[in-house]
């Protein structure tokens, strides 16, 4: 059967892109790695900030009622994306990719480990496409 029509990303949809020529926009290695997981990283400070302010023995119990749902919902977001093992993926990426070191300057790059490093970058956002 052939088929004809148009193929369209659902709306909200993240889509990544890797150039031919990629440019990495900061000035090492880990500082690019690091853009990439950096949404992943804030979820997990909001989990330990939550955490921290539940030990307050000040807080009432509407407050504490609070922080213990928006805990849970953050718990299931880290569970669902698996993000207590994101310092592991970011080194397994690193190393599958043969990434340069954390602290090589993106400006001595070859073509071929910028091009690594943008992958790995496009990798480690987890786009949906």
């Amino acid at each position: 059967k052939e088929f004809d029509g148009t193929a369209r990303p659902l709306p909200g949809s993240s889509i990544g892109y890797l150039p031919q020529e990629p440019r990495l926009e900061y000035e090492t290695v880990k500082e690019c790695i690091d853009s990439a997981v950096a949404s992943s990283r804030a979820i997990l400070d909001k989990y330990n900030e939550l955490s921290l302010s539940m030990a307050d023995p000040n807080l009432t119990d509407e407050e504490m009622t609070s922080a213990m749902n928006q805990l849970e919902a953050i718990g299931d977001k880290i569970e669902a994306e698996n993000l207590w093992e994101l310092d592991r993926m970011v080194e397994r990426a690193m190393d599958s990719l043969r990434v340069p070191p954390g602290d090589a300057k993106t400006a001595v790059l070859s073509g071929g480990e910028k091009r690594r490093v943008s992958l790995c970058q496009l990798l480690l956002e987890s786009h949906d496409m």
